[in-house]
């Protein structure tokens, strides 16, 4: 008998793996996820629910009158004739605690009792907050719930959020934080606590508690208003009154009023303004923090949800600069960096292999659950394989991708067609089988087994050989790329080698763990082995090491090579899929996973990654992150970068004595040659057409916009620093390392040089206007001069200076220091600001079009985004060397820097842009995820996710499908309902869909022995769809209610019958197929159900009762020996020697018994011919449990 039942979820049973080694150590069932081992608890059936309420309360003092017994049925059974439990619970306390047994007290609560019985119940929960808590308890409730009936998930931030929010009353005294009443209401049972990553999130625990919450808070709400209307109408009144005893002063009220309410209305703008400006920067930020940790779709979604927030505000003419910029930069950074691009869910518990086909459009993915799934490419679900008794360890393509092999548990390899058909079943291992491959031509399967063991097979399950070596389990098995090879790795540590004969080659060792992966590199030239000792190692094929990977802070369970070997992916318990180049240098880790990653395989073009894990996901990662544009042509340092007025065309400095010219787009343009060393810097004329280049040569080059030369300007006696056009462009001003300014005509002639400097004069600018010229020195001075070259005012550094810019209003001037500051100046001299930040010296400062934004290159390696007041906005991280030179775009959506890696990179700050890429990031993500998607109507409208309903339907369809199988009939009608919502063009008939759902919960009725429930949901079913078949099983159509749910009852019956042969209850067993037979005549009974009942009947002391059965299974299926052998049992045990003898010899002659079964059965053969009795009681114990 059961002393212990445990109930649970049904999302909650991979918890149950946390006690399956408990579970083997104390000798019980270990397998505890097995369908046999578990009890589905659905919804009742009314007949049901009468009867449970019946027996709780007959034996009790609380005892109903049978009248309101079925009068509280009727009102509780839904429209699919179903009695939820935790309605029936909530329901049935409140009745208990207001002591109401008969119908009349019942009927006394009102036209809806259920609802007012739930209402009452949560007001009672709510009571138990706390007087002082109850108006915060009623504001939680209400925040979990949505305007449209739904249930929501809610962090505790956003609890505390929605306090402020939800309109229930005011109160002199300071509002209470949900942390108060919250965990009462979660120890209530009222509310679900969910423990994620990376906040906890809670949830009211039942659809059915919306309604009465949401009845609550909209009367709360109305009687609020009408308070508040009549407080206003008092208000008014009196006012009134006061306006007629103060004509007088009427005027001066009138004004006074009027200054005091604009006062008060922009006091309130603004606050309201800072408000939003404010959830815009949290957002921004939350986006970056979300990115930081892992979760990359999260934080793409938060970060376009900020970018849409900061669009809204930009339409009113709220929208602070450093607020559009931290949302831009946010975005920027989840757009050019998210590796994760998609997340797929469908098993239910952990996932232990993930393989691409040879094509890459198919992924098969094998879990704990006991099932291979089959995915596209976008996530779509495309098959569910079904066959495995167990866990499954292993999934694997055929080359052809015609074959799929799975290794199980259940000591089996499974073949399938792609398309999920199954082909045949490999059995030989004697325990679980770890590893499953194909040889690259296909003809060959290696598997690899706990027993120790690497088999090989036939394509078409033929065994092959047996290749022993290993001490312990072997936990991985694979071919190399040209099939001469065989490489498996085990828990002894070691990684063994074979020819494809099975001759042994050289063992690798010095592992210090298990090793439990092991993968070849395309070329075949190196070997890969991961191992619970944390480490990847390389080898050589003919097993010389090469290099340990080391990174991951627990053991490696995967490892696995690109399509090129380039490079090499790691999965580890740490959560992690680590990237190394062949090499073993260490390129990236990709975070996301929430528990153990146990798979990882790269897709055929190598482009992309998929994972698997203990989470219960598979998750696709691009090899490479989006990179950001980066123009590559200089063969060496790149000290400039400059856009042309148009923005059309950029330009490059670099020390290799050229200008290089692209298009805005990185199409490179003809590369001007003629320096003869380094190009410092170069400058657009205002009208584009001519490009002026200064070098380290002391020449200044002037050219046409297409190349070609127009003059070369002398003067300066070393190398020149810096060159600049005036705004009107008939001025060129350079500077130099001979501590001068020079300004010229734009045909070279000399018009001034300028004097003053006492060090290398770095930088020139014009102002806007062009009256002003600022040159800055290695000597610590900004020098202003007018346009003839009247020296100004001198603006004083505390060291060296490398650039200097002025604002697009002229009135702010910054210089970039080499001290590592940038430095902000009124243009008549007074100090701003000093923005630091850089780590080192900074060399390059310009201002955004708009001025509100400026940049800074240094040599850290980075661009810094700055306020134009010098709060910090954002770093720029990507180059591998010293950032020489900043420039905008004259639109401000794109930044280029300069670098001495060689590079030049396009910062992409079109939120347009960013945004059409994330949004088409999601948009797999979007569509096979469809609440995720339901849930983004409001939240990314920016990406207009309505579009994507109708694709995402019909996954809509596929999940109600699979609610269907799994008994969840209402679930599966609503996702019905909103796939014809979402996409009325859906190839199916949402009425058919639904009269097929309630066929199949008639047939679950009748199959438990509710005729009469049954035939009436029939007879419903086929008033949604007419010509609907209500019984699948037999070749026409069958449209008798009657007939059919008498066909289901005998079916369960016959179930029946066999669960009572199982349990030793034999002679009710032999009752239940005789009512099977009697509620059906027609039924046929197969061989295999006779036999079952033959087979436990003989085994529990009743084989002269089971005769028959056994009798009617052998005339069935006459050649089938196990059949025989049930009968031979039942002769040997009722004296029919002979008979047995017959029988058991046929058992050994059949093809599909085992050589340890043909023996045992050879040894009773013997003992009958000598006249004694084989079967014990100790033979008979071990076969009742065998």
């Amino acid at each position: 008998f059961a002393k212990v039942i445990l109930a649970l979820r049904e999302d909650y049973l991979h918890y149950l793996l946390e006690f399956e080694r408990f579970a083997e150590s104390e000798g019980l069932e270990s397998d505890l996820l097995k369908k046999d081992q578990r009890y589905y608890l659905g919804n009742f059936t009314p007949e049901t629910a009468r009867k449970v309420i019946h027996q709780l309360t007959e034996r009790s003092q609380f005892r109903l009158e049978d009248k309101l017994i079925t009068a509280l049925v009727k009102d509780l059974a839904t429209e699919l004739k179903r009695v939820r439990p935790i309605e029936l619970q909530i329901v049935g306390a409140q009745l208990q605690a207001e002591k109401i047994t008969t119908l009349s007290q019942y009927q006394q609560l009102g036209s809806n009792p259920k609802t007012a019985l739930a209402q009452r119940w949560l007001d009672m929960v709510v009571a138990d907050c706390g007087t002082e808590n109850i108006k915060t308890a009623w504001q939680i409730l209400a925040s979990l719930t949505d305007e449209k009936g739904r249930r929501t998930l809610r962090t505790q931030a956003e609890l505390e959020s929605n306090l402020n929010l939800l309109p229930i009353s005011a109160s002199p005294r300071p509002r209470v934080p949900a942390s108060l009443p919250l965990p009462i209401l979660i120890g209530s049972g009222l509310v679900i606590h969910w423990r994620q990553e990376p906040e906890d999130r809670y949830q009211l625990v039942h659809d059915y508690l919306v309604e009465p919450i949401r009845q609550k808070f909209n009367a709360d709400f109305r009687k609020e208003l009408e308070e508040a209307k009549t407080k206003a109408e008092k208000a008014e009144a009196g006012r009134i009154r006061l306006l007629k005893w103060s004509l007088v002063g009427a005027v001066a009220a009138v004004v006074l009023s009027s200054i005091s309410t604009t006062r008060a209305i922009i006091s309130a703008r603004n606050a309201e303004k800072g408000k939003a400006n404010a959830e815009v920067l949290a957002q921004s930020l939350t986006a970056t923090n979300l990115f930081n940790s892992g979760f990359e779709i999260e934080a793409l979604t938060t970060a376009l949800q900020a970018e849409g927030q900061a669009r809204d505000l930009a339409e009113k003419n709220w929208l602070e600069p450093d607020t559009k910029m931290s949302s831009l930069t946010a975005l920027r950074q989840v757009v050019y960096n998210i590796r994760t691009s998609n997340r797929i869910q469908g098993h239910s518990g952990s996932i232990k292999s993930v393989s691409f086909s040879p094509k890459g459009n198919a992924i098969a993915s094998a879990g704990n659950d006991g099932i291979v799934r089959l995915w596209q490419a976008d996530g779509t679900s495309l098959a569910t394989l079904t066959g495995h008794s167990g866990w499954i360890n292993s999934v694997s393509f055929s080359p052809d991708g015609k074959t799929i092999a799975s290794a199980g548990s259940d000591e089996t390899v499974r073949l399938w067609q792609a398309n999920g058909t199954p082909i045949a079943t490999l059995t030989g291992h004697s325990g679980w089988v770890r590893s499953v491959s194909f040889s690259p031509d296909g003809k060959t399967i290696v598997s690899a087994g706990s027993d120790e063991t690497v088999r090989r097979w036939k394509a078409d399950g033929t065994l092959l050989a047996t290749l022993t070596g290993h001490k312990d389990w072997t936990n991985s098995v694979s071919f190399s790329p040209e099939g001469n090879i065989i490489v498996s790795a085990g828990e002894d540590g070691t990684v063994r080698r074979w020819q494809a004969d099975g001759t042994p080659l050289p063992t690798l060792t010095g592992h210090k763990d298990w090793v439990g992966s092991v993968s070849f590199s395309p070329e075949g030239n190196i070997i890969a082995s991961a191992s619970f000792d944390g480490t990847v190692r390389l080898w050589q094929a003919d097993g010389t090491s090469l290099a340990t990977l080391t990174g991951h802070k627990d053991w490696v369970s995967s490892v696995s090579f690109s399509p090129e070997g380039n490079i090499i992916a790691s999965a580890g318990e740490d959560g992690t899929v680590r990237l190394w180049q062949a090499d073993g240098t260490s390129l990236a880790t990709l975070t996301g996973h929430k528990d153990w990653v146990s798979s990882v395989s790269f897709s055929p073009e190598g482009n992309i990654i998929a994972s698997a894990g203990a989470d219960g996901t598979v998750r696709l990662w691009q090899a490479d992150s989006t990179p950001i544009a980066t123009l590559k042509g200089h063969s060496g340092r790149v000290n400039s970068v400059s856009f042309s007025p148009e923005g059309n065309i950029i330009a490059s400095a670099g020390a290799d004595g050229t200008v290089r010219l692209w298009q805005a787009d990185g199409t490179p343009l003809p590369t001007l040659t003629g320096h003869s060393d380094w190009v410092n810097s170069l400058s657009f004329s205002p009208e584009e057409n001519i490009i002026a280049s200064a070098s380290n040569d002391g020449t200044v080059r002037l050219w046409q916009a297409d190349g070609t030369p127009i003059a070369t300007l002398t003067g300066h006696s070393g190398s020149v620093r810096s060159v600049s056009f005036s705004p009107e462009g008939n001025t060129i001003a350079s500077t130099g390392e001979d501590r001068t300014v020079r300004l010229w005509q734009t045909d070279g002639t000399p018009i001034a040089t300028l004097t003053g400097h006492s060090g290398w004069v770095s930088s020139v600018s014009f102002s806007p206007d062009g009256k002003t010229i600022a040159s800055a020195s290695f000597d610590g001075t900004v020098r202003l001069w007018q346009a003839d070259g009247t020296p100004l005012p001198t603006l004083k550094h505390s060291g060296p200076i490398n650039g200097v810019s002025f604002s697009p209003e002229g009135n702010t001037i910054a210089l970039a220091g080499h001290d590592g500051t940038v430095r902000l100046w009124q243009a008549n001299g007074t100090p701003i600001a000093t923005l630091t930040g850089h780590r080192n010296s900074v060399r390059s400062v310009s201002f955004s079009p708009e001025g509100n934004t400026i940049a800074s290159a240094g040599d850290d390696g980075t661009v810094r985004l700055w306020r134009a007041d010098g709060t910090p906005i954002a770093t720029l991280t990507g180059h591998s060397g010293s950032v020489r030179s900043v420039s905008f775009s004259p639109d401000g959506k794109t930044i280029a820097s300069a670098s001495f890696d060689g590079t030049v990179k396009l910062w992409n700050l079109d939120s347009d842009d960013l945004i059409r890429r994330g949004c088409r990031w999601l948009k797999d993500y979007l569509v096979n995820n469809p609440l995720f998607l339901e849930d983004a109507s409001d939240k990314l409208k920016v990406c207009q996710p309505e579009k994507l309903r109708s694709k995402a339907a019909p996954v809509l369809v596929r999940q109600g499908d699979n609610l269907v199988k799994a008994g969840n009939f209402e679930e599966a009608v609503d996702k019905f309902q909103k796939a014809m919502e979402w996409n009325p063009n859906l190839q199916f008939n949402v009425e058919k869909k639904v009269a097929s759902v309630w066929v199949l919960q008639g047939q679950d009725l009748a199959i438990e022995g509710n005729m009469e429930e049954a035939i009436a949901v029939f007879r419903q079913a086929q008033q949604l769809e007419p010509k609907v078949d209500l019984n699948q099983n037999t070749e026409e159509l069958d449209q008798n209610p009657e007939t059919v749910a008498r066909y289901f009852a005998a079916l369960g019956k016959v179930s029946q019958g066999q669960n009572l042969a199982e349990e030793g209850k034999i002679r009710k067993a032999i009752a239940a197929y005789k009512e099977a037979q009697k509620l059906d005549p027609n039924l046929k009974i197969s061989a295999y159900d006779w036999n079952s009942l033959c087979w436990d009947g003989s085994l529990h002391g009743y084989a002269a009762d089971v005769m028959f059965a056994c009798e009617k299974a052998v005339e069935l299926e006459p050649d089938n020996g196990g059949i025989r052998d049930s009968r031979g049992l039942a002769r040997a045990l009722t004296g029919n020697k002979e008979g047995a003898i017959e029988d058991f010899q046929a058992f050994i002659n059949w093809s599909g018994s085992s050589n340890e079964e043909k023996s045992q059965r050879q040894d009773w053969i013997d003992y009958l011919r000598a006249g004694k009795n084989p079967f014990t009681p100790e033979v008979i114990k071990e076969l009742l449990w065998s």
